[in-house]
């Protein structure tokens, strides 16, 4: 096992011990806070969701890197994001984390697969 291995297994233990941590002693959980975040921020479940399409989802592909094109895409997230939470607004469906997760998913898996 690499050095890569063992980063990866420590963050995962380490969440999870945080989380029976958490639990524990009524603290919010990772995942609270993480639900919580990702209703606010359409970025967050995007930026999760591209990442797990571009690890999990391998494929062969013409591109090299989409980064090109799923950056710009983060970053008018993150604009509108700051724009939007700068006062209280109702709740409204296009806010939704699971359109910004599908949407993810669909980016990584396209613009930014793993090469076989």
């Amino acid at each position: 096992m690499t050095i890569t291995h063992w980063v990866l297994i420590s963050i995962i233990l380490g969440m999870l011990l945080y989380d029976v941590l958490a639990v524990a002693k009524y603290w919010p959980t990772l995942s609270q806070v993480l639900r919580d975040w990702g209703r606010s921020y359409s970025a967050l479940p995007f930026t999760a969701a591209f990442l797990l399409g571009h690890w999990f989802l391998n494929h062969n592909d013409i591109w090299k890197s989409g980064w090109m094109f799923a950056l710009p895409i983060l970053i008018g997230l993150c604009v509108w994001d700051y724009f939007w939470n700068q006062k209280e607004r109702a709740w409204v469906w296009y806010r939704y984390p699971g359109i910004y997760i599908a949407l993810g998913i669909a980016g990584g898996y396209f613009l930014w697969p793993q090469h076989l």
